[in-house]
C-alpha cells in the first residue's frame, strides 16, 4: 500500500488542536515514540478474531466507558467501578442471549474529545474550548494546548491498563464474588430482584457442573477486556503505531509448500534455501533465483499499539480526509461513527477505503450507530441495506450507541439522556 503512519499529514484535517510551538510538540511525540507498547499485537490479533465472530452471530459486543476520561479519574476506586459494571452486564447478556460476551472498555486512552465549536462561553467570556486533558485543562485559565499532555496521556493510559490487567487477574472478575459486586447503578428494586435471581441461577448452575467435573476453574476466575478510544489525534496515534514482522505468514503463492521445512533447516545449518518464481516477461525465460533471506522477509505489518480497537468519530469520517487515510493502514480493528446526516453510499466507499479486503481480514470493520431514538427507524435501514448490497466478502459488525444520539440540554445547562430514549433506540 502507498501507506505509512504519516501518510494522513498530506490530507485534509479535522478537529486537530493548534499548537502554539511545533519545536515542543515535536519533542513530546519523539517520547511517545519512545516509549514501549502499552498493547501487544496478539492481543490486538485475539480482538479482531472475536469481532470476527461478532459479525457471524456467534458472540455479542458489549462496550461502555467513559464518553471522555479525565485524568483525575485514573484511579483504582474508578477503575474497578467501570470494569465491574461491564463484567455484570456481560453477565446478564451471556446468560439471555446464550453466547458469548465480548467486553470493549472505552478506557485507558479517551482523553481527547471533539468539539462542534472551537470556542465556548465560560461566565460570559468565550475561551478556547475544552478538548480533553489529552489537549488542554478544564480549568478556563488553562486552555491553550499543551504537548506535554500527550505524554502525561500515555502514562495515564498506562496506569488505567496496568491496574486493570492485574485486577482482573487477581480476582475481580471471578464469578464466585459476582455476588459481592457492586450494585449501587441499579437503583430500581424491581431491576435488582432480577439481576439478583439471573445471579443465584448462574451459579447454581457452576456449582452444579462443578460436581460433575466439567468445569474450567480458571475461565470462572479471569476474563478479558479488551480497551478502546476514538482515535482523534493522529499525531499521537502515530507516534504509538509501530512495524510488527509478519513471521510465520508466507503471502507468496510462488513459494513451495516445503519451503517452512527448508527454512527451518536452514536455521540451524546458518544458511537460507533458494526459492524461485517465473519471470513476469511476455517472452518467458528461466526461472529467477532468489535468496531466502530477501524472499522470506514480507513487509511489516503496522498496529496502532496504544489501544486494542480505534474508531472515527462522526466528525472526521470523511473519505479524503487524514482520519480515514490513517486508519485503513492500520491491522487493529476500526470503528467508523455513523450519524443522522450519514449518507448510505458515502458509508459504503468510506468501508471499502479502509477495508480493501475484507475476506483477508475479517472483524475489521464496526459500524457504531448514533442515530438518536427519533430517527433510527428511518435512516438504519438504509444503513443496514445500501451495506449488504454492497456484497462484502465478510460482514461487518454493527453496534448501537444509544448515548451520543440522544442527548439533551437541561434546564441547568447540563448534557443529559432519557432512560426511555436510550432503551427505545436499542429496542
Amino acid at each position: 500500500m502507498d501507506w505509512s503512519p504519516d501518510s494522513w499529514r498530506s490530507c485534509p484535517i479535522k478537529q486537530q488542536p493548534q499548537y502554539p510551538c511545533e519545536k515542543a510538540l515535536a519533542a513530546s511525540l519523539a517520547e511517545v515514540s519512545r516509549l514501549p507498547p502499552l498493547v501487544t499485537p496478539r492481543e490486538v490479533d485475539e480482538l479482531r478474531s472475536q469481532l470476527a465472530e461478532v459479525a457471524q452471530g456467534k458472540r455479542f459486543l458489549l462496550q461502555g466507558g467513559d464518553c471522555a476520561e479525565r485524568f483525575q479519574d485514573v484511579s483504582a476506586d474508578s477503575i474497578e467501578k467501570k470494569l465491574r459494571i461491564l463484567l455484570q452486564m456481560s453477565l446478564v447478556l451471556t446468560w439471555g442471549a446464550r453466547v458469548p460476551t465480548l467486553r470493549v472498555a472505552r478506557m485507558a486512552g479517551q482523553f481527547a474529545k471533539p468539539r462542534s465549536k472551537d470556542t465556548e462561553l465560560v461566565d460570559g467570556v468565550e475561551i478556547p474550548a475544552f478538548r480533553g486533558d489529552n489537549v488542554n485543562s478544564f480549568d478556563p485559565s488553562a486552555r491553550t494546548p499543551d504537548p506535554t499532555r500527550l505524554v502525561s496521556g500515555y502514562f495515564h493510559s498506562a496506569a488505567c491498563l496496568n491496574y486493570s490487567r492485574a485486577a482482573l487477574a487477581s480476582g475481580l472478575a471471578d464469578l464466585k464474588s459476582s455476588s459481592l459486586w457492586d450494585l449501587g447503578f441499579v437503583q430500581d428494586p424491581e431491576h435488582r430482584a432480577q439481576y439478583n435471581g439471573i445471579l443465584d441461577n448462574i451459579l447454581s448452575s457452576l456449582d452444579f457442573m462443578r460436581v460433575c467435573g466439567v468445569v474450567d476453574e480458571m475461565a470462572l476466575r479471569t476474563a478479558s477486556v479488551y480497551m478502546s478510544h476514538e482515535g482523534l489525534q493522529l499525531s499521537y496515534e502515530s507516534a504509538l503505531t509501530r512495524p510488527v514482522a509478519d513471521a510465520g505468514k508466507l503471502e507468496s503463492s510462488s513459494l513451495s509448500a516445503s519451503f517452512g521445512q527448508a527454512s527451518q533447516a536452514a536455521q540451524s545449518s546458518g544458511s537460507y534455501p533458494k526459492v524461485q518464481y517465473s519471470s513476469p516477461s511476455k517472452s518467458g525465460g528461466s526461472p529467477i533465483e532468489v535468496s531466502g533471506a530477501a524472499a522470506v522477509s514480507p513487509p511489516p505489518l503496522y498496529y496502532n499499539l496504544g489501544t486494542h480497537f480505534l474508531w472515527i468519530g462522526d466528525r472526521t469520517r470523511q473519505l479524503d480526509h487524514a482520519h480515514v487515510e490513517y486508519m485503513r493502514g492500520i491491522q487493529n480493528p476500526v470503528g467508523v461513527k455513523a450519524g443522522p446526516s450519514s449518507d448510505p453510499a458515502e458509508l459504503v466507499a468510506v468501508i471499502r477505503r479502509l477495508w480493501p479486503d475484507p475476506a483477508a481480514a475479517p472483524g475489521k470493520i464496526v459500524i457504531i450507530t448514533r442515530l438518536g431514538a427519533g430517527g433510527v427507524l428511518t435512516a438504519l435501514p438504509k444503513l443496514i441495506t445500501t451495506v449488504r448490497e454492497a456484497n462484502f466478502s465478510s460482514p461487518v459488525v454493527w453496534v448501537c450507541d444509544p448515548m451520543h444520539g440522544n442527548g439533551k440540554v437541561s434546564s441547568t445547562g447540563f448534557k443529559t439522556r432519557a432512560f426511555e430514549d436510550i432503551l427505545t433506540e436499542l429496542k
